[in-house]
């Protein structure tokens, strides 16, 4: 533990900046913890522990078999609430709004998103026409599907998009290895 004190909260980090292929000056980081770096996704989840007790408080969720109750699904910095209604989605952002102020960070608004599971698109296009969720007084965007913790989720269960995504890549991976000069017996085990 003193060596991860040592490293994380009494050595002088600094940062810059790299956009359209120029660096910024360096910077002094004193809050928050590295992006990338190898212990961050555990420091994140330890610093949000609190937030699974306050969440757990609250009578919001899912129950699967009456037996299991899931409120929140916490990977690294990716968060997923789960809720069988729009007010108890709601009650549980506001939860999360006041914990991110009371610890003195944000959410990035930009970046969250809601999908709703199981309606038809008709139904789900004229309902998204009467809900709305805010976070920090700013309105939630709705999606059809959107990808948490690398998987691409859809709201009509469908998995075409994330099949279609993963053949893409296959393929250029697949393309990039052809033409890297490999011999055709090389190709023909690889491909096996």
């Amino acid at each position: 533990m003193e060596i991860i004190k040592e490293m994380v909260f009494k050595s002088v980090l600094s940062c810059r900046v790299a956009h359209n292929d120029l660096l910024s000056e360096p910077f002094l980081i004193r809050q928050g913890i590295r992006q990338g770096g190898v212990i961050s996704p555990w420091l994140f989840l330890c610093f949000n522990n609190d937030i699974n007790t306050e969440l757990s408080t609250m009578n919001v969720g899912i129950n699967i078999d009456s037996l299991i109750s899931v409120k929140n699904v916490l990977i690294a910095d990716n968060v997923a609430l789960l809720s069988l209604s729009v007010n108890g989605l709601q009650k549980m952002i506001s939860t999360m709004e006041a914990y991110s102020k009371k610890w003195r960070f944000d959410y990035n608004v930009t970046k969250t998103n809601i999908i709703t599971f199981g309606e038809h698109v008709n139904t789900h296009r004229r309902n998204v026409q009467q809900r709305c969720w805010t976070l920090y007084g700013k309105q939630i965007k709705e999606k059809l599907s959107s990808e948490h913790a690398g998987i691409r989720l859809s709201g009509n269960f469908s998995s075409t998009e994330r099949t279609l995504e993963m053949a893409r890549k296959g393929k250029a991976v697949v393309s990039s290895l052809m033409s890297a000069g490999l011999t055709c017996r090389f190709k023909s085990n690889l491909w096996n």
